[in-house]
């Protein structure tokens, strides 16, 4: 494989890392067909969405971006009986939608009040917890983690967190880095560990990156 990942349409890359092979995604037929495979599987999905709601996300219009984008996720996910958790972080991580089926609720008034630091491994941490003792055996785990900084406020440690994806051998990690600032480097760790990818997004193409994930959780 090259060793740089391709550039896929409007400035989106699948992001390198280490022991992962660079993802070239499928063309639009072959997205439907995994799609209508899934739904005639009837096996759902039970993900956790972390949302970085951390100081910087202040910033122009990140937070409107990337809420359509996960607005779109959530309803791309419907009809399989899956479930979502939605998770925000900053200096402290928090579940503010415990995970259910009620997959069109945006997040809770207030709760995207940008400020504080960066605690995206307490927040990975809570999402294996929340799924280790509430994901559903019949269904795919997953923990879709977004960011626009560099980790700089968790308790959690990065090689126990790697360790506890690995040792799980079902969670799978899709990591989206938010701009030129994100920590990419901790994402791609974590894909690397659990099965997944990382995807580098600019301001303005959350929901088509938020609709290609939906068709590999």
């Amino acid at each position: 494989a090259a060793a740089q990942s391709p550039t896929v349409q409007n400035h989106i890359r699948w992001a390198p890392h280490t022991g992962a092979t660079p993802l070239i995604l499928p063309a639009r037929r072959v997205v439907r067909g995994i799609q209508n495979m899934a739904a005639a599987a009837k096996r759902g999905v039970d993900v956790c969405l972390l949302f970085d709601v951390s100081g910087s996300m202040g910033e122009s219009n990140k937070i409107v971006e990337a809420t359509r984008g996960v607005d779109a996720f959530l309803q791309l996910l419907q009809g399989v009986s899956s479930r979502v958790c939605l998770i925000t972080f900053q200096s402290k991580a928090n579940i503010v939608s415990p995970l259910g089926t009620n997959i069109r609720s945006r997040f809770p008034a207030g709760s995207l009040q940008a400020g504080g630091q960066t605690a995206l491994l307490d927040a990975v941490d809570l999402g294996i917890r929340t799924l280790e003792s509430g994901g559903l055996q019949n269904h795919i785990w997953a923990i879709v983690g977004f960011t626009d900084g560099v980790e700089n406020a968790s308790s959690a440690r990065e090689v126990d967190i790697i360790q506890r994806l690995i040792s799980s051998g079902r969670i799978r990690f899709y990591g989206i880095a938010y701009g030129s600032d994100a920590d990419l480097t901790t994402l791609s760790a974590m894909a690397s560990a659990a099965e997944g990818f990382v995807v580098r997004g600019d301001p303005g193409q959350m929901q088509v990156i938020y609709e290609r994930l939906s068709t590999y959780v």
